[in-house]
């Protein structure tokens, strides 16, 4: 059998519970909004959301993507869309400042997988070095690591910096 010496993670529904985080981060833009929703609304949310964002990656948004934007404004323009995807009664402006308000909520509260903290630890005992990779935002990543215990890691690489 092969040693290994590096683990690598993935962040979202692996170590911690992203749809939960989602969801919980969609009912404070509700909250905001003064909006009714129940559990199915906020599981509309995490379904529309998974939809949005496979239909970014094939491209089925840039025919009304706006060209020569900055990383920012390309951050700020996904996210606005992606709350428009689903609340669709609102202006785009609307939207990006909602997704702002969604964001911040994200790293309010983070739900850890039942069981991933202690696996990580034994793991990192046993001599692995962890890292965690992920697609998702650094700042949302960083807030994740540090629910999960940030000095089990040796790094992360997230794809917004490579």
């Amino acid at each position: 059998m092969k040693e290994y010496k590096y683990l690598m993670f993935d962040l979202d529904n692996t170590l911690v519970d992203d749809n939960k985080n989602r969801k919980y981060a969609i009912s404070k833009v509700f909250d905001y909004l003064g909006e009714e929703y129940d559990e199915s609304t906020l599981d509309a949310f995490v379904k529309s959301d998974n939809e949005y964002w496979k239909k970014m990656a094939n491209h089925e948004f840039d025919n009304i993507r706006p060209q020569g934007m900055s990383k920012e404004e390309t951050f700020n323009w996904a996210g606005g869309n992606r709350i428009r995807y689903f609340l669709r009664n609102y202006k785009f402006s609307t939207c990006v400042e909602l997704n702002k308000l969604y964001m911040e909520a994200m790293k309010e509260k983070i739900f850890p997988i039942d069981g991933a903290s202690s696996t990580l630890s034994d793991l990192k005992g046993l001599g692995y070095l962890l890292y965690i990779i992920t697609n998702g935002p650094e700042q949302a990543a960083i807030k994740k690591i540090e629910a999960l215990d940030s000095s089990l890691f040796t790094n992360m690489i997230a794809s917004e910096k490579v």
